[in-house]
């Protein structure tokens, strides 16, 4: 039972985020790339946060660290969705979605082993999480792949929009 309610809420979560990056036209390239800045941020600063934090704070736990990480993580990611806000045009929606589910993989690879243990129990222990982490490397080159070359189009795409459009529009 815990195990449907897991896979429910990560589907959930999974066609939400889809829903968010094509309604309000968010560049998922950059969501990608800011969650990549969040994890090396949170993997360089969550020790010395949660040690500022020790010293107004009298419980000092690992779940104090994982949610440090979270939020430290969560910040680039938040930040880059405001200020990409209709960042993509309509007709590019749909070619959106292809970095968005890089950046839903990355994000389900970061933010899962972080959520608290009796959230995420069912989930971890079952073999599909099991198979999940052993292909993770290739997931990850994958979906950076996948970034990456979007990110490449769209700037040929800009290039040429320059080469052929008049002066004023450059």
């Amino acid at each position: 039972m815990a195990l449907m309610t897991s896979l429910i809420v990560l589907i959930s979560a999974v066609l939400l985020v889809l829903v968010i990056v094509s309604v309000f036209r968010i560049n998922a390239v950059y969501l990608y790339f800011s969650l990549a800045v969040g994890y090396v941020l949170a993997s360089t600063l969550s020790g010395d946060t949660n040690s500022l934090l020790a010293l107004f704070s009298s419980s000092n736990t690992s779940s104090h660290l994982s949610n440090v990480k979270l939020i430290i993580l969560a910040i680039p990611v938040l930040a880059t969705a405001l200020f990409m806000f209709k960042s993509i045009k309509k007709k590019r929606i749909l070619i959106n979605l292809l970095p968005a589910l890089a950046f839903i993989v990355l994000a389900i690879i970061l933010i899962v082993p972080l959520l608290p243990n009796s959230n995420t129990d069912s989930l971890i222990k079952t073999s599909y999480w099991n198979d999940f982490t052993k292909m993770r490397d290739l997931m990850i080159e994958l979906s950076a792949l996948v970034a990456l070359s979007i990110l490449f189009i769209e700037r040929i795409g800009r290039k040429k929009f320059k080469e052929h459009s008049p002066k004023r529009y450059r």
